[in-house]
C-alpha cells in the first residue's frame, strides 16, 4: 500500500529579544511499493529565527530504494541532500547503504529481523553553528555512522501486532547510541 505522510509545526515566541515571533517546521514523506522494489522519499524544513531555540533554517531531502535480493535478504540504497542558512551557510550530499536479513520465528518472537547499515557516506553539514547541535569543528549529522538493529513481533493477532525494535548507532566511531 502507498503511504503518504505530512506534518507541520507552528512555533511562536514571546521573547522580546527576537525580531521575528513566528517560526515553523514541516515534514512530508511517501512510500510506494512496486513489484520489484520499494521507493521512499522524505523532505523536511525548519525555519526558526528564535535565539532561545536557535535552530535557524534548513531544508533536507532524502530518497531511497529497497529491493528484495533473496526471499530473506533485502538491500537498500539512499541519497540525502540538504541546505542550511541563518547560522552559517552549508550544504550536504551523502549516501546510505543497508540490508535486512529476516530469520523468521525465533522462539516467542515472530518475524525476527536483523539490519545493518552505513549512513552519511559523503559530505554532511560542517560550516554551521547551531547551539546544542553543532558548534566548532565537526560534522552534523556525523559522517560514516554504523547502525545495527533487531526487530520482531512479540504478539500478533487479527486486530493488532505488538512489536519491538532495538537499534545501536556508532556515529563517527566516537559514541554509542541505543
Amino acid at each position: 500500500r502507498v503511504v503518504l505522510n505530512v506534518g507541520y509545526t507552528a512555533l511562536f515566541s514571546i521573547d522580546d529579544a527576537n525580531a521575528k515571533k513566528f517560526g515553523s517546521a514541516f515534514q512530508t514523506s511517501f512510500l510506494v511499493p512496486f513489484k520489484i522494489f520499494v521507493l521512499t522519499g522524505y523532505m523536511n524544513g525548519t525555519f526558526v529565527p528564535f535565539e532561545e531555540l536557535n535552530l535557524k533554517n534548513s531544508l533536507n531531502f532524502k530518497a531511497a530504494v529497497a529491493k528484495p535480493i533473496t526471499e530473506k535478504f533485502d538491500l537498500g540504497l539512499g541519497f540525502s541532500s540538504g541546505f542550511c542558512w541563518g547560522a552559517g551557510k552549508d550544504a550536504m550530499i551523502a549516501g546510505d547503504i543497508g540490508g535486512v536479513y529476516t530469520i523468521g520465528d525465533l522462539g516467542f518472537m515472530k518475524d525476527f529481523r536483523i539490519g545493518v547499515s552505513v549512513l552519511n557516506l559523503g559530505k554532511t553539514f560542517s560550516k554551521t553553528a547551531v547551539a546544542g547541535i553543532y558548534e566548532g569543528d565537526g560534522f552534523y549529522p556525523n559522517i560514516v555512522t554504523l547502525k545495527a538493529g533487531v526487530a520482531a513481533s512479540l504478539f500478533r493477532n487479527e486486530i493488532f501486532d505488538i512489536a519491538y525494535a532495538f537499534d545501536l548507532s556508532l556515529p563517527s566511531c566516537l559514541n554509542l547510541i541505543a
